[in-house]
């Protein structure tokens, strides 16, 4: 999120848990409110190299942009950026939401591997998600592996989480992540974040070392969710 004063201490929340990739949702680029500072560039300065960030605009904001990130400390090889048609009425006015892959392995491996970062919103997610899922079945080739990561704003309780999750294992992803809240700050907390992997052949998922929740408090309104 907006928290411009934090963006060190997350960037040595970052080194600290070891991680290679990390999904950022509610990202400012260049937004009075934050500083005016590009968050994902700070954020990839402050961690060092070679960790690098790449940004996707959901919507221009007060003369800045705002949307999601990807950082990681490997190679991209390429980077893909996409905007659903289907957008989400809450809050007013109706706010575009946005996904963004990385390549991390070069276009000519036979084993590829992907990362994509999404922010779903809360009364289109479903429209949103299918859209999202033909993006990567268009762009990605169906040997690659995937990780899909961020903020679906859907909870295992609701009926959408179940609609979602027939997707999900429709296209060959399965969660991983630890079923812990991650959204403390509503007033029902849950998890709404959520880690995702395809993992077709040559792939296997070995199985997971670590499936934990970091605290994200002061840092952001959400906890994160982390998978090794």
């Amino acid at each position: 999120g907006h928290y411009a004063g934090n963006l060190r201490r997350i960037a040595r929340c970052i080194a600290d848990c070891g991680a290679d990739v990390v999904a950022l949702q509610e990202v400012d680029v260049n937004v009075p409110r934050s500083q005016i500072v590009e968050q994902p560039t700070l954020l990839s300065d402050a961690l060092g190299r070679p960790w690098r960030g790449e940004f996707v605009e959901s919507i221009p904001l007060a003369g800045g942009e705002y949307g999601n990130a990807i950082l990681s400390r490997r190679p991209a090889f390429g980077v893909h950026r996409w905007l659903f048609d289907a957008r989400d009425q809450r809050p007013e006015p109706a706010e575009t939401r946005s996904a963004i892959a990385m390549q991390l392995t070069p276009p000519d491996d036979v084993a590829q591997l992907w990362v994509v970062c999404t922010h779903l919103g809360f009364t289109q997610g479903a429209a949103q998600l299918d859209e999202l899922l033909a993006h990567i079945h268009d762009t990605i080739p169906p040997t690659a592996a995937v990780v899909l990561l961020g903020d679906f704003n859907t909870y295992p309780a609701d009926d959408r989480y179940t609609r979602m999750v027939e997707a999900w294992e429709t296209a060959g992803f399965h969660d991983m992540g630890p079923p812990d809240i991650t959204f403390p700050a509503a007033e029902e907390p849950r998890k709404i974040d959520y880690v995702l992997v395809r993992a077709p052949r040559p792939w296997r998922i070995a199985g997971t070392t670590a499936r934990q929740i970091i605290d994200g408090t002061g840092l952001s309104d959400h906890h994160a969710l982390f998978v090794d």
